[in-house]
């Protein structure tokens, strides 16, 4: 027998085989993707991140969907409000909203790193802590593990407020604020008594109350995109500084050591002023995002 003759011999069954092979994929895809939810199909999406959903040509998975459902069913249970249905819409839309932001965010460059997830993390403890006599345990009334607070709630907020803050320091999408902080550093530097420029121009009430002093702030307490930028001043300057907030004025009065174990505070006053609508450019860099739903089953109730 020819080669060609010994390698024909082999390919037919082996054309056959792959044939199978793909017959039994499409079955298996037909029956996780449609038909009724059975326990066994819920299994297999809790340990295989199969796509739910389609956004924007990208995929939301069922796996993180299910994690999700646990974790809010377990504390609606607790409070004695369990709605299946609205519960599982919810957690449906949130998904599919953190995942438009994450690809709005990556688009522009706006990242989340582990150290900002720790930070904001530990500042949620200390308000828990603060407003709770068992806020330092405050997640075991989610009935969650830290690693899943911080990967399901955490991490998504902060991206959303990472894009805010990227959105607010773009000059060309806030000209008219920046006019205004432009104008109020440049009298600031000039000499002009900054409370009372706080006072006529800040476009938060409790600045203008206090002329913009913030009293002293330890770093922590100070949000994260600021710091770097606080930290960097000296006594008696002043700069423009943005946040998820909006855009802030600030002037360092000064510092001293009286903080919690002898930590560094910062006296602080501002000018703050309103950003540009973030919310009208977000909608227009969304409205274009076609979703679509792969397994209708696992967002309707039993």
């Amino acid at each position: 027998m020819t080669k060609t003759g010994s390698l024909k011999k082999y390919l037919k069954p082996l054309a056959w085989a792959l044939t199978l092979l793909v017959v039994i994929f499409s079955i298996s895809l037909a029956w996780l993707f449609t038909g009724r939810l059975s326990a066994a199909k819920i299994g297999i999406f809790r340990k295989i991140p199969l796509p739910l959903a389609l956004v924007g040509g990208q995929t939301v998975s069922a796996k993180d969907f299910l994690a999700r459902y646990d974790i809010a069913a377990a504390y609606s249970a607790k409070q004695g409000m369990l709605e299946e249905s609205k519960l599982k819409q919810d957690i449906y839309s949130n998904l599919l909203k953190d995942k438009i932001a994450e690809m709005v965010a990556n688009h522009y460059g706006v990242q989340v790193s582990q150290k900002q997830i720790d930070w904001e993390f530990q500042a949620e403890q200390g308000l828990q802590a603060q407003n709770s006599q068992n806020g330092g345990q405050f997640l075991s009334g989610y009935g969650i593990s830290e690693a899943d607070y911080k990967r399901y709630i955490t991490k998504p907020q902060l991206t959303f407020a990472n894009l805010q803050a990227w959105f607010n320091s773009q000059r060309p999408l806030n000209e008219a604020s920046y006019r205004l902080a432009d104008a109020m550093l440049a009298d600031i530097r000039s000499g002009q008594d900054m409370g009372l420029l706080a006072e006529n121009f800040s476009e938060d009430p409790q600045s203008k109350i206090m002329q913009g002093d913030l009293g002293f702030m330890q770093m922590d307490e100070i949000i994260p995109e600021m710091r770097q930028g606080i930290d960097a001043l000296g006594a008696g300057e002043a700069e423009i500084i943005s946040s998820r907030n909006g855009i802030h004025v600030i002037k360092l009065e000064g510092k001293d050591n009286n903080g919690q174990q002898g930590s560094v505070r910062y006296h602080l006053r501002q000018i703050f002023i309103k950003p540009a609508n973030f919310q009208d450019w977000y909608g227009k860099e969304t409205q274009n995002y076609k979703v679509t739903l792969l397994i209708n089953s696992l967002i309707k109730s039993k």
